[in-house]
């Protein structure tokens, strides 16, 4: 069956993010919510409204959503807590059209608390199941929440696919600096710079002889 067919009777996904993190990984720190993100880019149509909710607040300075890309984003609950956000979502949805939010999670309680509302329940194992089912997270367009991308060699021996102003070439690497530059010495190319004498510029003072010698008229 094609995996996208799973998806046709879900207008709206909300995802108890704790909950499928330490089903998935065991852990929910940055690196696997990373990971599960990229996954659910990749799996989850765009034309579905999905928001994965956390536990607890941001990060310092972080806010408490974020659009992950259109479609998806991940909100923090902060004091209120994942389960009372949860069941608000689903409450935000005119009563008729609550049969199509579904809310993810294996929390009997916040299950209860879901259907009461009028929403849908499926365990972990399903949203699992379809993420293994669709390719790899590596292929969502237009997510970055999987990291930088690695490092590549390029042919002078230098990083290749970042701009970053710590990848700049090695001295010698073909892509000499200017003299100057900050940070960095001259590229071997650059060696004859060193041998034309300081000029002083326009109407700075040219200095003649040891300053430390009396002029000729008081010897």
């Amino acid at each position: 069956m094609d995996p996208r067919d799973a998806w046709r009777d879900v207008e709206v996904l909300l995802v108890d993010g704790n909950n499928l993190l330490h089903a998935v990984a065991g852990d929910a720190g940055p690196g696997p919510l990373r990971g599960l993100l990229a996954r659910i880019a990749a799996a989850v149509p765009r034309s579905i409204a999905t928001t994965v909710v956390l536990d607890g607040p941001p990060d310092p300075g972080a806010p408490s959503r974020m659009r992950v890309r259109p479609g998806l984003l991940v909100r923090h609950a902060g004091r209120i807590g994942a389960d009372a956000l949860l069941v608000h979502l689903v409450e935000e949805h005119p009563y008729l059209e609550r049969a199509g939010v579904v809310v993810v999670t294996n929390d009997v309680a916040l299950g209860d608390h879901v259907r009461k509302a009028g929403g849908r329940i499926r365990p972990v194992a399903c949203l699992q199941a379809r993420l293994e089912a669709w390719p790899s997270a590596s292929s969502a367009p237009g997510s970055s929440i999987a990291g930088p991308r690695p490092r590549r060699a390029g042919p002078a021996g230098g990083a290749s696919g970042t701009t970053s102003d710590h990848a700049r070439p090695p001295a010698g690497s073909g892509t000499p600096r200017r003299t100057g530059s900050p940070g960095g010495s001259p590229a071997a190319g650059e060696q004859d710079d060193e041998r034309e004498p300081w000029r002083p510029g326009r109407g700075a003072t040219r200095k003649r002889g040891n300053p430390r010698r009396a002029p000729r008229g008081e010897r």
